[in-house]
């Protein structure tokens, strides 16, 4: 009997597996990413799973709830003490569409309502309620389409507060990163706005779990950013003294660096460009300001204080609030791994097709640099950077250098040791004893103020360690071989883009998910070589680098010079 066409299927048989890699029948040894919708996350034949998985196995193998199972218990126990959810009651079940579905239940039950309000591009399960509110029609059976759905696009405050004033609706579903849909992240605001408006309507609100991946504190996106604010004073400085405008100038100049870095996101959306150069704009009514206010607010920026202060009124409303939050949901993730239809449109489709869902997704770009506020610390960085140019601290010589550098290094240092050890004692305590501090609003913003502290006390100590480096023969014999690369950065940026279409994308060689990962440190090793000797060559024979040439041409409305003679 042949099996019932599911799902497409890759072409993969694995025979055995270990840890995070899996071994198919092909002999061909895999990265495992994906970890079975994540069920088996704990790594593949893990000893302690396998301990205890074959002793219970060899006592009894199954038996139904009708019976006392002092195992669920344990179980329920261990997931309150870490989930910090005290006081509810778990209900067990063995997949993310049943949970869904039976809380769905449980909210028509509750509000005797039956009409559920989803999201557009929302996966809740293929199950009869759970794949109504699934944003998919041609999963949805003219069965499952009798069920009253409503579907709103993601973020839309005002079109939920007009639905669930209706009184009809039993239930929001929502998920906090929409995983199928294409890894969709609400902001912080529009989720609480959710929650007051299910309170306010009597309405049951239901949050899907999807996993999703760790953080990263990216320390050298803001390590770019000052330098960023050095070279925008720099180009003012120099255009001021000379007596032409500067202005204009350069907010043409970033205009095009902008229209460069839209063109570059359609292809990559881990662009930069397309974010500095709307904050580079702020820079010039900026640039008036005194070298006090350009410190005070580029400090306050670069510690991301504008996310801490909206973190506040959730703050007070829970201190004051005598509703306990709802509990979390139980049950992996339903449906197919989160990543896989991102994974599809990035990395397996044509050019074409991957180009428009990066151009549709600009905005999802701008969501997450406010939502996690990294561009509050850009802004920071660029003015850091544009007061580091005023005190004019790199045209110094080494001699009267030393000593300001030092002395900031050493600040910094201090601090990054502090708020680290800060961190870790809170994150010890909570685990050692059990505090339950991972659901505290309070412990949450202190202990995001140390991190935020952390990052750029360390992206300081970068800067000032470096540059003291600098000073020294050693590391000048070192790393000056690299000054090509920093002189043609655009091109040679954009050509670390192209490597990566061509090697990884499903319409190059595709080759994401199949060299390992250190493979791949040796590909951007090597490739960063290449390229520190191609610069080298090239500025023998040109002034700029192609994109920087075409870029100051565009400029200054005139042809520049670019072979050497």
């Amino acid at each position: 009997m042949p099996l019932f066409d599911v799902y497409p299927l890759y072409e993969v048989t694995p025979v055995k597996a270990k840890g995070v890699y899996v071994y198919g029948a092909d002999r061909k040894k895999y990265l495992d990413l994906y970890g079975g919708h994540a069920v088996i996350s704990i790594g593949h034949q893990n000893p302690v799973y396998n301990r205890r998985l074959k002793k219970q196995i060899s006592r009894i193998g199954f038996y139904s709830n009708a019976i006392q199972n002092p195992l669920q218990n344990q179980l329920a126990d261990e997931i309150e003490a870490q989930s910090g959810c005290n006081g509810y009651q778990m209900f067990m079940c063995s997949s993310g569409a049943e949970a869904n579905e039976n809380a769905l239940k449980l909210a028509s039950f509750h509000t005797g309502k039956s009409k559920i309000v989803a999201f557009k591009n929302a996966f809740h399960g293929r199950t009869s309620a759970a794949v109504a509110a699934t944003d998919t029609p041609k999963i949805i059976a003219p069965l499952n389409a009798q069920q009253e759905v409503v579907f709103l696009d993601f973020g839309d405050e005002k079109g939920l507060s007009e639905t669930l004033s209706k009184g009809d609706v039993c239930a929001v579903i929502i998920e906090a990163i929409q995983g199928v849909g294409g890894l969709d992240m609400p902001t912080e605001k529009f989720m609480k706005q959710v929650e007051k408006s299910c309170r306010e309507n009597d309405t049951c609100l239901i949050a899907d779990e999807v996993q999703s991946g760790f953080g990263r504190s990216g320390k050298f996106f803001a390590f770019f950013s000052f330098l960023f604010g050095l070279s925008f004073f720099l180009q003012m400085n120099s255009m001021e003294e000379s007596g032409r405008p500067f202005v204009w100038r350069y907010a043409w100049r970033i205009t095009i660096m902008g229209i460069i870095g839209l063109i570059h996101h359609a292809f990559w959306r881990g662009d930069i460009l397309s974010i500095y150069a709307p904050l580079g704009f702020i820079l010039l009514p900026m640039r008036k300001l005194s070298n006090k206010w350009i410190l005070t607010i580029g400090i306050l920026l670069a510690i991301n204080l504008p996310s801490l202060l909206m973190q506040l009124p959730g703050l007070i409303e829970h201190l004051t609030s005598t509703t306990p939050p709802p509990p979390p949901p139980s049950g992996p993730p339903p449906g197919p791994d989160p990543s896989q239809a991102f994974f599809k449109n990035v990395y397996q489709s044509d050019i074409w097709t991957m180009m428009k869902n990066n151009i549709i997704s600009i905005g999802e770009k701008f969501d997450f640099q406010f939502g996690s506020g990294r561009i509050y610390v850009t802004l920071g960085f660029f003015l850091l950077g544009m007061y580091s140019g005023r005190k004019g601290w790199f045209a110094m010589s080494a001699e009267e250098l030393k000593p300001i550098f030092k002395k900031i290094k050493n600040k910094s240092g201090w601090l990054v040791l502090v708020t680290l050890i800060g961190g870790l004692g809170i994150y010890g305590l909570n685990e050692g004893f059990k505090l339950g501090w991972e659901s505290s609003p309070v412990v949450g913003i202190i202990f995001g103020t140390l991190f935020n502290l952390n990052n750029a006390s360390l992206v300081v100590f970068y800067v000032t360690g470096i540059t003291l480096l600098m000073n020294r023969k050693f590391w000048q014999n070192l790393l000056y071989p690299l000054a090509p690369i920093g002189k043609m950065a655009l091109t040679s940026y954009l050509l670390q883009t192209a490597l990566g279409l061509v090697l990884f994308f499903g319409f190059g060689f595709g080759l994401v998910g199949v060299t390992p990962p250190w493979l791949n440190w040796l590909i951007a090793i090597a490739f960063f070589i290449v390229q520190a000797f191609f610069c080298k060559w090239w500025f023998k024979q040109f002034y700029f680098g192609p994109v920087e040439w075409l870029w100051r041409t565009a400029t200054y409305f005139k042809i520049q010079p670019f072979r050497k003679k």
